[in-house]
């Protein structure tokens, strides 16, 4: 997701906090990805408490939209049919 993010310019993600640990983790896979030159030094990674901002739950929606997706129920998708793009990405 950060490789795309850059690739559309955006210079702020911001995730929902899962607490100091896994904040860390996010940050380290950042500055790995930067050192590796995959996503350029303009992106920042910012972490929010999910109840503090309410944006925070359109990934949820997203992902339960696609989930219902991928087993036969076109609903969800449809109403974001406009407003997404699902990039999928082969597991080696």
């Amino acid at each position: 997701m950060l490789f795309e993010l850059d690739q559309l310019q955006v210079d702020t993600a911001t995730f929902e906090s899962r607490g100091t640990a896994d904040d860390r983790r996010d940050r380290a896979m950042l500055d790995a990805m930067r050192a590796r030159k995959v996503v350029t030094s303009a992106l920042r990674v910012t972490h929010t408490p999910g109840p503090k901002d309410a944006l925070l739950w359109v990934p949820d929606v997203v992902c339960g939209a696609v989930t219902q997706h991928r087993i036969g129920e076109d609903q969800y998708i449809e109403l974001l049919a406009a407003q997404i793009d699902i990039i999928a990405i082969a597991a080696s």
